[in-house]
């Protein structure tokens, strides 16, 4: 019988958000990214960040 092939390895990340007060009535939402792994965190302010983030922490971990 013939193996199956196995999918390739995956990794797991949580993002959590919350709304920060900067004072006089102003709020910011902040967030993390959280590589479940290898326990590594990352704080963002700009949606656009996360992208960048998790490449990042992709890359450090195809060094192991």
């Amino acid at each position: 019988m013939k193996d199956a092939p196995r999918s390739p390895p995956t990794n797991l990340f949580t993002l959590r958000f919350w709304l920060e007060p900067l004072g006089d009535d102003r709020h910011e939402w902040r967030g993390e990214v959280k590589h479940l792994f290898t326990g590594e965190i990352r704080y963002f302010r700009r949606w656009e960040e996360i992208a960048t983030l998790v490449s990042e922490m992709l890359l450090r971990e195809s060094d192991f």
